[in-house]
This record gives C-alpha cells, structure tokens and sequence, in this order.
C-alpha cells in the first residue's frame, strides 16, 4: 500500500471512536458489580454492617481509597495524553488531604 492510499483510507473512515468517559463508566461499572456479588457469594456480609460502616475508622478507610482512587484516575487520564503535564493540577492531592484532615477530627470527636 502506499502512502497516498493510506492517506485516503485514513480519511475515509469517518466512525468517531466512543468517549473515554463513556467507555471508562461501561467497563467500570459492571466490573464492580460483579466485585461487589463475588464477595457476597464467596464471605457473605457481617451481620453487624450498617453499625461498622459508621465507625470513624470504616468510614476513613472508605473515603480516603476512593478519593485517591479518583485522583490517580484522573492524573493517570492526564499523563496518558501529551498535553497532559501541562494541565494536571494538585487539587485531587489536596482533596485527600482535606478528607483526611476531616476523618482524623471527627475520629478525635468521637
């Protein structure tokens, strides 16, 4: 094949590929339900969950994994992409840091 062929084949191909976010939600989603049954059918739950889940300790394993979960998320979305660099901001760092700021005060309350 040569250039100018690819070149013309390239540009006939006009199918707009699907958006990342859209892709990323698709594949996420049924992915933790799937997590979410595997667990339920292989340990089952505590009888005592909705009691632990308000403990300051449950609550700051939780929130502080998904907030960096989102952050690195995002960072690793930014640094896929050659622009990248130039657009990633530190405030996924500082969300982390403000919620565990927050978990540790309501855990000293408490």
């Amino acid at each position: 094949m040569k250039t100018d062929d690819l070149i013309r084949a390239l540009a006939a191909d006009t199918l707009r590929a699907p958006a990342l976010w859209t892709t990323l939600v698709a594949g996420l989603v049924p992915s933790l339900l799937i997590a979410v049954l595997a667990v339920w059918l292989t340990l089952g739950f505590r009888a005592d969950l909705g009691t632990a889940m308000v403990t300051p300790v449950s609550v700051a394993r939780i929130v502080l994994t998904g907030i960096l979960g989102l952050a690195s998320a995002r960072l690793a979305l930014l640094f896929a992409r050659p622009e990248g660099a130039q657009a990633a901001r530190l405030w996924p760092l500082a969300a982390v840091a403000v919620a565990a700021l927050g978990l540790l005060l309501w855990a000293y309350v408490t």
